[in-house]
């Protein structure tokens, strides 16, 4: 039986960038992969994820959507899919 294999696109944002040391990645992995597999493929897991979950104020996207509203952590991805990974972003520039 042989495995069918999708890539997949990861981006990160602001802080992220200086942690991981790269902005995008394209992966390969098994067409029965997860959004938490992406996430473990590429490092991130053990900076997003605390108690199988998502840490909050970080946000995961997949082409665009919330990963809390498309099956969380376990939802299949496709080929060509994109994730973004979001960190906690505070301040800003005032308004005057």
């Amino acid at each position: 039986m042989s495995t069918t294999l999708i890539r997949v696109t990861v981006r990160v944002y602001a802080t992220l960038i200086g942690e991981v040391g790269w902005r995008v990645r394209t992966i390969t992995l098994r067409d029965d992969a997860t959004v938490r597999d992406a996430l473990d493929a590429v490092g991130l897991s053990r900076i997003v994820l605390l108690n199988g979950g998502v840490r909050p104020m970080y946000k995961v996207l997949v082409n665009g959507r919330d990963i809390e509203f498309a099956g969380g952590l376990s939802a299949t991805i496709r080929d060509s899919d994109t994730i973004d990974v979001f960190p906690p972003v505070a301040g800003g520039y005032p308004v005057k």
